[in-house]
């Protein structure tokens, strides 16, 4: 399913695509999740509890606050109500969640150069609330809300022999991306944080391609 926004500020004729990932790479997700896991700690849950189901439901990379919310109800019954109130007040609060040299960066890339493309994998809707709440989606040419993996969703958006850019928190994503669009420059954003249900971010050490620490060294290869 392709689920697209676009802002149609600039002319794209030739600009070279820039596709920059969301969650790890410019959103917070380890201190979104640390909230998300004070509500569930708040509705009676155990952290083994609470932990279990997050990573059932990362599973399939599709992530939503709501299947969370669901898994810990079968579980036991509380106030799921309440809960849901909590997490959308927790989400209009996307804003906060932005790493501090996002504005910084995004600012200052060329856009007479390149196509600013926000590229983002998850449950749609979820995705789309945080986004929408962070603020952000004025900066970007297209939005892409996608639900299969990055390296397969590229070929709806890019020619195999196309040059183009990512930046991205997944090690494998950018090793198979980068073997499958040859002409593709994948840049590996290691912030050195870890998601406990996220097994491919145990490989960025072993990741052999260009990797950052920040968006001020991601903009240095821009």
């Amino acid at each position: 399913m392709l689920a697209r926004t676009t802002n149609n500020w600039y002319d794209l004729t030739m600009k070279t695509k820039l596709f920059i990932d969301f969650d790890g790479t410019i959103f917070s997700t380890l201190a979104f999740r640390d909230k998300m896991f004070e509500i569930f700690t708040m509705a009676g849950f155990e952290e083994d509890e609470i932990k279990s189901t997050y990573a059932a439901e990362s599973l399939d990379y599709l992530y939503s606050a709501e299947g969370n919310l669901e898994r810990l109800h079968k579980i036991h019954e509380y106030d799921i109500e309440k809960a849901r109130f909590r997490m959308d007040k927790l989400i209009k609060t996307s804003k906060d969640f932005m790493f501090s040299d996002f504005e910084e960066f995004i600012r200052s890339v060329d856009r007479e150069k390149y196509e600013l493309n926000l590229i983002t994998l998850g449950d749609l809707e979820f995705q789309k609330a945080k986004v929408e709440a962070s603020g952000i989606v004025r900066y970007f040419d297209n939005v892409y809300y996608c639900e299969k993996q990055k390296w397969d969703y590229l070929d709806e958006l890019v020619e195999l022999n196309e040059k183009f850019i990512i930046i991205d928190d997944r090690a494998d994503n950018m090793e198979k991306i980068g073997k499958k669009f040859k002409r593709s420059f994948p840049i590996l954003m290691d912030r050195q944080q870890k998601d406990l249900a996220d097994p491919y971010l145990s490989q960025q050490e072993q990741y052999t391609g260009i990797k950052v620490k920040n968006l001020k060294q991601a903009g240095q290869y821009l």
